[in-house]
């Protein structure tokens, strides 16, 4: 073990994480739904954009597994990867790690769900808010740049914390008392 001091990832890299995690979940959410859904969710698409052409409301959904699928399909997705294997897809690519922000192992599952509600949950609430949205998204940016070790409320709530994996694909090691603005575990 050596006694280099943990390297938090940066804010614009978690963003930059956060929006490609965003992509490919779209990606493999949009390739599953076929496969679950068949013939039914084509036939609805087609409704629903007949719908809005002619000025009316889309029609229901057509299977009550359509919205607990769009709903539960990203927290298991996103929450597993954290628990199992410390880093999203994208993370992973980008060297990140998100770890116990008390030990430095992985998060729980309980945890990392949790992790995912605030940080999803958030990120939410500011799309639907169009004017607070990006005065939002500026305080919790500022917040997270303005701490050494870059955590935001989702990483307060549960617990974790966001750091470039060591090198080799060894994880960062505890700091040395050397090193007390960079202690992380």
């Amino acid at each position: 073990m050596t006694d280099a001091p943990v390297h938090y990832a940066s804010v614009s890299r978690r963003l930059l994480a956060f929006i490609l995690d965003m992509l490919l979940l779209n990606l493999v959410s949009g390739l599953l739904m076929p496969l679950l859904f068949g013939d039914a969710l084509q036939q609805w698409i087609e409704a629903s954009l007949l719908q809005l052409q002619a000025g009316g409301q889309p029609p229901a959904p057509f299977s009550p597994w359509l919205m607990p699928f769009c709903l539960a399909f990203p927290a298991v997705y996103v929450s597993l990867f954290w628990a199992l294997l410390k880093a999203t897809p994208v993370q992973y690519l980008l060297n990140m790690q998100v770890l116990r922000h008390d030990s430095g192992r992985a998060l729980a599952l309980p945890q990392a769900l949790l992790r995912f509600v605030v940080l999803y949950g958030i990120s939410f609430l500011l799309m639907l808010l169009p004017l607070l949205g990006p005065v939002g998204a500026v305080v919790l940016y500022l917040g997270m740049r303005n701490q050494a070790q870059r955590r935001g409320l989702h990483d307060l709530v549960a617990g974790s914390v966001v750091v470039m994996q060591g090198r080799q694909g060894q994880p960062p090691t505890p700091p040395t008392d050397d090193h007390p603005d960079q202690r992380a575990f």
